[in-house]
């Protein structure tokens, strides 16, 4: 319900002028919404329902396949240690904001919704939103469980030695 609104919300928005009457649709919408949303928040998960879903770990296993690429052994050191810190991840948040940032300024313009100069602002509102959401989703997820409890983490995001035979 909530979605529904934004996207009559915003499709209103991005095609014409401002109009109040664009704004009509949703009002049925968002009371409903609200009440599902607070209903879902005071009840909480409701008994017998499975637990939810491992979080999904969007940067730590794009920080993965960046480990895996061919690279020099000195290069490769150093990959490892910005993934083991994290630093990896923040970098790899950042391009795909950058890259969201330049893909909805080149849509915007291109189409001719948007005149080159409001579409850099809202484009860098994009790529702030989605760097913001991938790191938060990353510190909410290793929060919720540490990277080690995944299996299919290299040893050197969990601290293991590379082969099982090679413990102690």
């Amino acid at each position: 319900l909530a979605g529904s609104c934004a996207l009559t919300l915003l499709t209103g928005a991005a095609l014409s002028g401002m109009s109040w009457r664009y704004q009509l649709p949703q009002i049925p919408l968002l009371p409903m919404a609200g009440a599902l949303g607070l209903a879902a928040l005071v009840r909480g998960r409701a008994a017998g329902r499975p637990e939810p879903a491992p979080p999904l770990r969007v940067l730590d296993r794009a920080a993965q396949l960046v480990t895996r690429v061919p690279m020099p052994t000195a290069s490769r050191s150093g990959v490892r240690r910005a993934a083991d810190s994290g630093g990896l991840q923040a970098g790899l948040a950042v391009i795909a904001g950058l890259t969201a940032a330049g893909l909805w300024q080149a849509a915007a313009v291109a189409s001719g919704w948007m005149l080159p100069a409001p579409a850099a602002v809202v484009a860098t509102a994009i790529g702030l939103g989605v760097t913001l959401v991938l790191l938060v989703t990353r510190a909410r997820a290793r929060a919720d469980s540490p990277p080690a409890a995944e299996p299919d983490a290299p040893a050197a995001m969990r601290d293991e030695p590379a082969h099982a035979d090679a413990r102690p």
